[in-house]
């Protein structure tokens, strides 16, 4: 790892990690892809202590592994892609473990150095991608764009056509697994250094370098944006403490006015006592003269008997109401002030016999029935 101040360093290995030298490169990477499927599996809180030591055991175990890689040199920059066992492939997993291992860091004091760590694995497997043809036109385009997408026209086109490769590619994987795992329980478990070519094992380490590549491309687009947000963050927090700092008082060791919170603490300050001394005060401190100072507000002093006038002459309720509204209207009623009044009904007599016009009535009612009848039978109909 390179030396960087806002880097996180890897911890020294201590006395239990001396037995590391005594692994193999396939039991390391054995023991460091266990711990990296734990944190890629883990439920605990990403702030949390427990996720984040989980995190650096991982970084831990995947660097003593690229050591070895080194070491053994098992990779070379002018070989291909075929030139390449199958058991030596998985080894390039290395580099982007270690950048994803990295990004999930979320240390805050050290989580600027951690995403840069981060995108300079990235870019590092990535660049070995390229050079062996495992990233397509459409990978390459979008690694020359630092994993953002393309135009308007064409960004969906490629999210959707990524995504649909994504997903037929670990579907492919997932078949790989069963048929690797019915291979283990016919033949017994066989350490990976001691297989031979095996058309699965390197169709499935190259399916996981693909998916790896396309992971890669999105933590180098979301590690710069929030690159770019840790360095807003820290120029707002800069402009907002020199906004914040107070400012310097003057050097001839007398209180300036912007440093007083009110008045009575500036004459204080000062040793002005009486009110004919202000103006001489503020021409030792070349300021301006009293009659352009804001006057000092002196407390309100209300008469004893104050509030019993203001009540009385405020608050007082006139026309206070003598009757109910039942009672005012039937005065209203009687003296005829009332408009459109009219008469009250008189009480026929039951002995009295009725009149033409209530037969007319009668009539009348007689007919409106017989018209209403009609239309109601009319409407059944």
């Amino acid at each position: 790892l390179r030396s960087m101040a806002s880097t996180p360093s890897v911890p020294k290995p201590d006395a239990a990690d001396k037995t590391k030298s005594s692994l193999s490169i396939s039991e390391a990477y054995h023991k460091a892809n266990v711990l990296y499927q734990k944190v890629k599996e883990s439920t605990l809180s990403s702030n949390s202590t427990e996720y984040n030591d989980l995190v650096k055991d991982a970084i831990r175990a995947i660097v003593q592994v690229e050591k070895m890689t080194r070491t053994l040199a098992l990779f070379s920059d002018n070989e291909e892609l075929r030139d390449i066992s199958s058991v030596n492939l998985k080894y390039l997993l290395c580099d982007f473990i270690t950048g994803d291992l990295f990004m999930s860091l979320q240390e805050q004091k050290i989580r600027e150095g951690c995403i840069k760590e981060s995108l300079a694995h990235l870019k590092k497997f990535l660049e070995k991608c390229k050079e062996l043809k495992l990233m397509s036109e459409s990978d390459i385009a979008m690694y020359k764009r630092e994993g953002k997408p393309g135009s308007i026209t064409t960004a969906r086109a490629e999210k959707i056509e990524r995504h649909k490769n994504m997903r037929r590619m670990k579907g492919e994987l997932q078949e790989l697994l069963k048929i690797e795992k019915l291979m283990a329980e016919k033949n017994g478990v066989v350490e990976d250094d001691d297989l031979e070519e095996d058309d699965v094992q390197r169709r499935k380490h190259l399916l996981m370098i693909k998916l790896a590549i396309s992971e890669g491309l999105d933590h180098l687009r979301f590690g710069n944006d929030e690159l770019k947000m840790l360095e807003f963050m820290r120029s707002r927090k800069g402009s907002a403490s020199q906004e914040r700092a107070p400012p310097k008082k003057p050097s001839n060791g007398k209180s300036s006015i912007l440093h007083i919170n009110s008045a009575e603490e500036f004459l204080r300050a000062n040793g002005i006592t009486r009110k004919k001394d202000i103006t001489q005060g503020m021409k030792q401190l070349n300021m301006a003269p009293a009659s352009h100072a804001r006057k000092i507000a002196t407390p309100y002093e209300g008469k004893a008997n104050a509030r019993t006038e203001v009540l009385n002459t405020m608050y007082v309720p006139r026309n206070m109401p003598t009757m109910d509204m039942d009672t005012f209207l039937e005065l209203e009623r009687k003296a005829g002030n009332l408009p459109m009044q009219m008469p009250p009904p008189k009480k026929q007599d039951l002995d009295e016999p009725e009149s033409e016009d209530s037969h007319s009535d009668n009539d009348n009612d007689e007919a409106h029935n017989a018209r209403q009848k009609k239309r109601r039978d009319w409407d059944n109909w």
